[in-house]
């Protein structure tokens, strides 16, 4: 890092992703409408690291149900990266953004917080592989990065500085947000002038990431439908592919309370379990089209070596179905929520989270570009 001496001196220094079943006043825009919004998490998986990682898994649902409330409807995509520092198990791991937030909690899930030790570590080269090599919607109304991270960089000799990453980042439209994780004053600062220099926000929170989960009336109904959301999955492609799609989608039912809530709320509101889900097609495109679109040899099992017509029965049940489940859910997760907040309220539970940090900022920077939410 080649930035900080002068200019800090100078300155005196995130388990528990079409239409919805509910009716809507006015028309959702088209996806080709609809803004677009990546979100890219930079984190920090050292071992001092864990509690905000498993508090991450937790809220990711919950944090992106929050981006879906906006108007207009938004399309989200969710990048991560991990980093630790030379010498530990890995440098940094990249995964690339998806529309698909059980990929991400997967991936999530992936991280073992462990190594470190040493304090420092390659903050530089997690935020280039962030910048640079992320694909980013060039388009996109919004494009907000979150480095999250109890530790100052590595000072390597090498091409990196933080002023140039930054510089970078601003000159592609990307919003660089620190988060520190902790009381290190080192880290503080340099996150501070990162936040500064790359037109973002600097958020300070507890260690652990202080996320708080509510246990409520509603969560064992909730999960109960979650779990019969899921089996009205009927994905196509390869059956490699359906296969990996299907054990993404059986993780949701070994999910705590506080993230399942989280998980069935954005299934209820996205419409879709899967990219390749064939009843979103059904409900996007019309059933007789969307079974056009697919290869005989891709079809669910559940819909092979069936008639026509018994294809077309059969999505027709399933798809009402999912949607009387997903409005029933919708129902249930607007109760949770006022639950949530108001026994948060109660509590007096701090503000200072890491999910609270990440969906305020979200929030004011995506309304900052046009969106709204309610207040």
């Amino acid at each position: 890092m080649k930035l900080l001496g002068a200019p800090l001196a100078a300155l005196a220094a995130l388990a528990t992703l079409a239409p919805c079943a509910l009716a809507q006043e006015t028309p959702e825009p088209t996806p080709a409408e609809r803004p677009a919004i990546d979100v890219a998490f930079v984190l920090d998986t050292t071992g001092s690291m864990g509690g905000l990682i498993d508090g991450a898994k937790k809220k990711i649902w919950s944090i992106v149900n929050t981006i879906l409330s906006g108007r207009p409807l938004p399309e989200v995509r969710v990048a991560l990266v991990g980093y630790r520092d030379q010498g530990d198990d890995y440098v940094t791991k990249r995964h690339d953004f998806t529309d698909n937030i059980d990929e991400v909690f997967s991936n999530l899930s992936a991280f073992q917080a462990a190594g470190g030790g040493d304090e420092p570590e390659y903050v530089e080269l997690a935020l280039k592989e962030a910048i640079d090599d992320l694909a980013w919607k060039g388009d996109a109304t919004l494009k907000i990065l979150f480095l999250v991270g109890d530790a100052p960089p590595h000072e390597y000799e090498d091409e990196l500085d933080l002023p140039t990453l930054c510089e970078r980042a601003v000159k592609k439209d990307i919003i660089v947000n620190t988060i520190r994780c902790g009381d290190s004053e080192s880290t503080g600062k340099v996150w501070q002038e990162i936040a500064r220099l790359a037109e973002g926000r600097y958020h300070s929170i507890d260690q652990t990431g202080g996320v708080v989960a509510v246990a409520t009336p509603y969560d064992e109904e909730i999960g109960r439908m979650n779990d019969r959301l899921v089996e009205t999955r009927l994905i196509f492609g390869s059956a490699e592919y359906q296969a990996a799609a299907g054990d993404r989608l059986e993780a949701q039912k070994g999910l705590d309370a506080d993230a399942k809530a989280g998980c069935a709320e954005w299934n209820s509101a996205n419409a879709r379990l899967d990219r390749q889900d064939l009843l979103d097609s059904c409900s996007s495109l019309g059933i007789p089209q969307a079974l056009d679109q697919v290869k005989v040899e891709d079809l669910p099992e559940d819909l092979k070596g069936k008639s026509r017509e018994e294809q077309e029965k059969a999505l027709a049940e399933r798809l009402a179905a999912r949607q009387e489940l997903q409005g029933k859910i919708a129902e249930l997760a607007k109760k949770r929520d006022e639950y949530v907040k108001a026994e948060l309220e109660k509590q007096g539970a701090q503000k200072d989270s890491f999910d609270e940090k990440v969906v305020e900022t979200l929030k004011d920077q995506a309304e900052e570009r046009g969106l709204s939410f309610e207040k």
